[in-house]
């Protein structure tokens, strides 16, 4: 009976650790001029272990075998100069993400296949929709982003 009640008690911690292990942004900005939407997918995730999160300002995911497109819609009422942070934990396989404008130009990317962390400014020139993009081969792990205006 001892021994049930510790798996019991481990199981519990368990679940309350890997439901925290996905890391969202401690603060949800409220950007003035843009509107974020999403998830969207490019292709279906077979991923039985995927899950996301978004806000505002931010999208999380946490996969176990991701191989396809999924990304973010931002509108962009005006120019704006913005912070992006994004934290890409890789276990395995590989995952890009990209900006992209409203003529699908790449502004800005990275080609992930490590644990990667990476904070840049970039000017959006234009009132648009503008695509943040993440492509996953095989990848197991996580990723967070973050926006704010500046």
């Amino acid at each position: 009976m001892k021994s049930y009640l510790s798996l019991i008690l481990l199981s519990c911690v368990m679940s309350i650790s890997s439901a925290n292990a996905q890391k969202k942004p401690q603060v949800d900005y409220v950007n003035q001029h843009i509107q974020a939407s999403g998830t969207h997918f490019g292709n279906p995730v077979a991923d039985k272990k995927w899950s996301n999160t978004n806000g505002k300002s931010f999208t999380a995911a946490k996969f176990s075998d991701y191989s396809g497109e999924s990304y973010v819609l931002l509108s962009v009422s005006t120019a704006v100069k913005i912070e992006l942070q994004t934290l890409v934990e890789l276990k395995s396989g590989t995952l890009d993400f990209v900006l992209l404008d409203a003529n699908a130009n790449q502004i800005y990317g990275q080609k992930c296949t490590q644990t990667t962390h990476d904070t840049t400014q970039i000017s959006l020139l234009a009132a648009g929709v503008y695509k943040l993009a993440f492509t996953g081969n095989h990848a197991a792990g996580g990723y967070s982003s973050q926006w704010r205006e500046l």
